[in-house]
């Protein structure tokens, strides 16, 4: 359906005449006023279709996983402001819970792990991030290939915003009958990597992560076969046509699968 017709749609409900009485028993002139103004109306909501990155005046807002956010953002931001230096960028952590931020027009653009269920939800895949285990520089276990007794056998930190103490690491050891010790839980990646830095405790970060980290920051392959996480970029669907939007989110897609490179 045209802007038009949506908005002339949308005028005949609110109203509660017919298509009928709006052609017969309005006068011309009222007739004609209310179609300039469905005309302007629709050229107001219809998406662009012309880019002009120099002139474009627009703040984007991305919701991700503070790991991800990390590792994406030096990049995303630094193409953004060369290409169009009137946009903005506003990052956001990962929702406590569900949440219709997309929905709502809260958030333009949401990159996570798993793809949106909701029809009005559109999505990308944009490749996928394996796991490493990283250890401060010099630690004991570095010392040799690491394998998985001497890798349960260290303690290790974990990253979650809700504050647990498991992950899908610890069910998998289950899985195959071994266990490790977890001695801290930190809502975000980079408070982990610190106490990694600091103590000789283990984590096990995304590689766009691990790939940010100094010298003082060892890294390894980890002693268990783990699939790669999965990135979605999720959009609503009254975006998807929209190009300012349709830049921004090959902008993001691009950074995504060039971080670390």
């Amino acid at each position: 359906m045209s802007g038009e017709l949506g908005i002339r749609a949308w005028f005949l409900e609110q109203s509660g005449l017919s298509d009928q009485q709006v052609v017969s028993g309005v006068p011309g002139a009222i007739r004609d006023e209310v179609r300039a103004l469905v005309l302007r109306s629709a050229a107001v909501l219809a998406p662009e279709r012309e880019l002009h990155l120099g002139a474009l005046r627009r703040t984007f807002t991305v919701r991700a996983h503070d790991a991800l956010t990390s590792a994406l953002a030096p990049m995303l931001v630094q193409r953004v402001s060369a290409s169009a230096p009137g946009v903005r960028v506003r990052f956001l952590g990962e929702a406590s819970g569900e949440d219709n931020d997309l929905g709502r027009g809260v958030v333009d653009l949401q990159i996570g792990s798993t793809a949106p269920t909701s029809p009005a939800i559109d999505h990308d895949a944009a490749g996928a991030d394996e796991l490493i285990g990283v250890a401060r520089a010099g630690h004991p276990i570095l010392a040799a290939p690491v394998d998985l007794d001497r890798w349960v056998a260290v303690p290790h930190v974990v990253v979650s915003r809700r504050g647990r103490l498991r992950d899908r690491i610890d069910e998998h050891l289950e899985s195959i009958g071994r266990s490790r010790t977890v001695v801290a839980s930190l809502a975000a990646t980079g408070a982990a990597v610190e106490v990694v830095r600091a103590t000789d405790t283990l984590a096990v970060v995304p590689a766009s992560v691990a790939a940010q980290l100094g010298a003082d920051v060892a890294q390894f392959r980890l002693p268990i076969d783990l699939p790669p996480i999965p990135i979605v970029l999720a959009w609503h669907r009254q975006f998807t046509a929209d190009v300012g939007h349709q830049w921004f989110r090959a902008l993001a897609r691009d950074a995504l699968l060039t971080r670390g490179g």
